[in-house]
Order: structure tokens, then sequence, then C-alpha cells
């Protein structure tokens, strides 16, 4: 049998035990969360906590520094990828929506929104010539040209 036929038939067999069980896997459940904080590089965090740490294997990594002093760490993904591309964040307030996932030290963010003139707004890549907004820096889809940050307008 191919060793990827193996992989996916251990991987059912472990969820259909779960499942016939009444669980689920630990990694499975999660909850909705909102934390509120400040944009920060963790290289950058952790130096200013006193924690020593070789920076190459995070030096990409960004967190949410909550008011209570807690690093929420933020797991790469579509939601989230602005956070990652765009430095003009770093130092920024954010209100990040995401899922806590048991047994996991990531957030998995849903959506983001940044404190802007007193709110806190969406923020949004957006193309004057196509009128499209995609959700992180990036040429426009369209036209190849250059895509500005802004803030979404608030909805009336």
């Amino acid at each position: 049998m191919h060793p990827g036929v193996v992989g996916t038939s251990v991987f059912w067999l472990v969820i259909a035990t779960t499942a016939a069980a009444g669980g689920t896997a630990p990694w499975a459940r999660s909850e909705p969360v909102t934390v509120r904080g400040v944009v920060q590089d963790l290289p950058a965090a952790l130096k200013s906590a006193g924690v020593a740490a070789d920076e190459g294997p995070i030096a990409r990594q960004v967190a949410v520094k909550t008011g209570e002093d807690r690093l929420e760490l933020l797991l790469p993904n579509e939601a989230s990828r602005a956070l990652f591309l765009d430095k003009t964040f770093l130092g920024r307030k954010v209100e990040v929506y995401a899922r806590r996932h048991q047994g996991i030290p990531f957030l998995e963010v849903i959506a983001f929104k940044v404190e802007h003139e007193g709110k806190f707004r969406t923020p949004e890549y957006y193309c004057e010539i196509c009128s499209i907004s995609v959700g992180y820096p990036q040429v426009c889809p369209c036209c190849q040209g250059t895509v500005e940050l802004r803030m979404k307008p608030d909805p009336k």
C-alpha cells in the first residue's frame, strides 16, 4: 500500500474512533475569542521582556501584546497575512477575532480591525483604477498595479 494511503487511512481511523467514542480530538475543540492589544514583532517583544531566543526561526512571527502583558501568537493564514506582511501595523492597536484551539498555542485569526482615528476599522488594500479591495499587500489582481492601504469606510 502507498505510504500516503496508509497515512490518510490512519488519520480517518483516528477521527472515526474519536467520533465513535463520543468526543472530538483535543485539537479539534475551539472557542471564539476577541483579543485587543498592540501588534508586536515577536523577536522584539521577547527581547524587551528579557527572553533570549534565536531570532531565525521566529523572525517573521507577530503577536498581539494584550493589556495583561500577555503575548498572543497569531497563526499565519489568509486572514492574518496583512499583519505579517505590512510593517505599518507594528505598534498599532488591534482587535482580533479568532479561534483558540485547545492544545495549540496560536490563535487562528478570522478577522481583525486596526485602531484608526479613535475607532477600530477594517484595513483593506484598494486599487483606485479597478475598484478592487484585497486583504493584504499585493499587486492588483486585475491591472497588476499598486494597491493602497486604507481603512474601509463605516457602513451607513
